[in-house]
């Protein structure tokens, strides 16, 4: 299994692993605070750095970034243990979807979600969880089911899963015919 995927030859980015792009680290950190702070009292844009600074390669927690060519971030999306704190009985939980407002609406959220689903079948996770307050729409047509309420410091947010998912099989490489 690659380190490195694509979402297809005529997607220009591919996803991989925060764990080895940290100089990335402080763009995330912002574009997570910025996207997420209302939801997290006291937190701000130095504890989403060291909370990312943190993630590992092939385990909990860990965030996926998608690149382009040029090594620059277009989005991203977490795996923890617990979110919100005391939810470790539903790890891992999918957080911090995120992506870049011009790259919105181009398959990029749903090959986030994707390599994330895959990831956490390979770590042995049958199940993914998130919270969301206002996106479940979006996480149903994607597959995700309501799976009951989670209470945030912030109030009461839908609770969601899904079953994780292999990564999908290489393209078969085939001879063109004569």
């Amino acid at each position: 299994m690659s380190d490195e995927s694509t979402a297809g030859p005529e997607q220009p980015w591919r996803i991989t692993w925060l764990s080895a792009h940290r100089d990335l680290v402080p763009q995330l950190a912002r574009w997570h605070y910025d996207a997420f702070r209302h939801y997290v009292p006291n937190w701000n844009v130095a504890a989403a750095a060291a909370e990312l600074a943190t993630h590992r390669l092939h385990d909990l927690p860990c965030t996926l970034v998608a690149i382009n060519d040029a090594g620059e971030p277009l989005g991203s999306v977490s795996l923890l243990q617990e979110d919100p704190p005391g939810g470790a009985e539903h790890a891992p939980w999918l957080a911090n979807l995120y992506v870049r407002e011009d790259f919105r609406g181009r398959g990029l959220g749903r090959a986030l979600l994707t390599r994330a689903s895959a990831e956490a079948f390979d770590m042995g996770h049958a199940y993914l969880h998130l919270w969301t307050r206002d996106r479940a729409p979006f996480y149903e047509r994607r597959g995700w089911e309501r799976a009951g309420v989670v209470r945030l410091p912030v109030g009461p947010a839908i609770l969601m899963r899904t079953r994780s998912r292999p990564h999908a099989p290489e393209p078969e490489l085939r001879e063109p015919e004569a």
